[in-house]
């Protein structure tokens, strides 16, 4: 990588992630590589796993306050502030990486985005596709009424439409998962999927995995400084877009390879069963789902306006 000019300016940032120390290292760090080869050693990234410099709740804050420069982060904690922040994880929305992306970036989803969190003193850069989302419970389960039985943690959007089919939801931290289900104070999470679950060591107290899954791919945030972003050559806001686009593919593929690695071990060497929700539930989930986003879209204007982007999509391809 050849060196700066004397004239050209050399940034030294650091960037907090939402990922544990692995995923941090296996999927952010590329990202701070890339940044640093392709703005040829102008810009320099420390990359730091989730919580080692702030939690997630406040990583917003902390950009706009200059505290840290740069973040991957879920829009979802900023939909209290800026409710289109929950249009990234409605559920049952896209079923693969490249309708996530056409509703992002050609159908104008992260243009939303970028303006909601510009108003919070944050660039958004770019969405980074990232898992599976679905269900783990300690027990077998077939229909909706055998989960009604059961407390299941869920959060947000998640716990709504499961509400409104009588399945009752609690939030507890990703920290207390297995304490919380080897106890029995919950039967089962909507966290995330077979890499997280297994990672966790959740499959040692919780053995069904119920889908289709109910995000997919889920959708992460990269973001930054807005003051620090609108300082920058417009060049270096070229490189951190484009490195940024291509990571945020290698985190997806990666994703992908680990989670049906995972969930085939999962299933052959620690006695892991998926089941499937019948055609009949699937109709009365995804109506639920629908009053979900109805939810959402009367939150604001700009939510509004991003599930009908959603919505549009589903009647151009047939699926709504």
């Amino acid at each position: 990588t050849p060196a700066p000019t004397q004239e050209q300016e050399v940034y030294e940032w650091n960037m907090q992630t939402s990922l544990g120390p692995a995923l941090a290292e296996r999927n952010a760090q590329p990202l701070a590589d890339d940044i640093y080869k392709m703005s040829n050693g102008r810009i320099k990234i420390t990359v730091y796993p989730d919580g080692a410099l702030v939690g997630q709740e406040d990583l917003a804050d902390a950009l706009n306050e200059g505290a840290v420069e740069m973040g991957t982060t879920c829009s979802m904690y900023i939909a209290d502030k800026k409710p289109v922040g929950d249009c990234t994880f409605l559920p049952f929305a896209w079923s693969n990486g490249d309708d996530a992306e056409i509703i992002m970036h050609n159908l104008g989803l992260n243009d939303l985005l970028r303006e909601a969190y510009a108003e919070l003193g944050v660039y958004f850069i770019n969405e980074r596709l990232s898992s599976e989302y679905y269900l783990l419970v300690n027990q077998p389960v077939k229909t909706i009424e055998d989960l009604a039985k059961l407390k299941i943690r869920a959060t947000g959007t998640q716990a709504e439409w499961m509400a409104d089919l009588g399945i009752s939801a609690t939030y507890y931290p990703a920290s207390e998962l297995y304490t919380s289900l080897a106890s029995g104070i919950i039967d089962g999470c909507l966290y995330a999927g077979a890499v997280d679950y297994g990672d966790l060591g959740l499959f040692e107290v919780a053995k069904y995995i119920l889908k289709p899954s109910v995000v997919y791919p889920t959708t992460d945030a990269t973001v930054m400084s807005l003051d620090l972003w609108n300082a920058l050559s417009e060049d270096l806001q070229e490189i951190i877009i484009a490195a940024a686009q291509k990571n945020s593919r290698h985190e997806y593929r990666g994703f992908q390879v680990l989670e049906w690695s995972y969930l085939a071990d999962a299933v052959e060497n620690q006695g892991v069963t998926v089941t499937y929700f019948s055609d009949e539930d699937m109709v009365r989930i995804r109506e639920a789902a629908g009053k979900c986003w109805d939810k959402v879209a009367a939150k604001s204007p700009r939510a509004a306006a991003a599930v009908e982007i959603v919505r549009d999509w589903l009647r151009t391809t047939g699926r709504l």
